[in-house]
């Protein structure tokens, strides 16, 4: 009876073990879990930190890229035209940036969900 009792507490811990690969297979993230025996130390923070880091990349990246290139094609037009207008550079990043967000948030908001259901399921774990 007693071997039996100890087999099922350790089934009962390894189904509490959580892969979050599922979620981060994706993007790089090494996450896995154990419910009993994870502990925030020192490289668990810098996971998360590097985590965080390499979203805000993916996801503000492509738009702060885009607003640089447009940006400096105003610019060098200005400069050939002589044309020193501030609203000339203004407006069409703005107009730019604005449509590729429209057309990138699906992409960014599956990065920012990976990422938060990544974390929400490490607070449990972490002791």
């Amino acid at each position: 009876m007693e071997s039996h009792r100890q087999y099922a507490d350790e089934e009962y811990y390894e189904s509490d073990r959580i892969d979050v690969g599922e979620f981060a297979n994706r993007l790089k993230l090494k996450y896995i879990i154990n419910l009993h025996t994870t502990k925030m130390t020192d490289a668990t923070v810098i996971q998360i930190v590097r985590d965080a880091f390499y979203y805000v990349l993916i996801i503000a990246g492509p738009l702060l890229l885009l607003s640089l290139v447009v940006g400096l094609v105003i610019s060098i037009f200005q400069a050939a035209t002589s044309i020193n207008e501030q609203t000339l550079t203004f407006v069409p990043k703005l107009v730019l940036v604005f449509i590729v967000t429209v057309l990138a948030l699906p992409y960014m908001l599956s990065n920012m969900k990976t990422f938060t259901i990544t974390l929400f399921t490490m607070i449990p774990a972490l002791k």
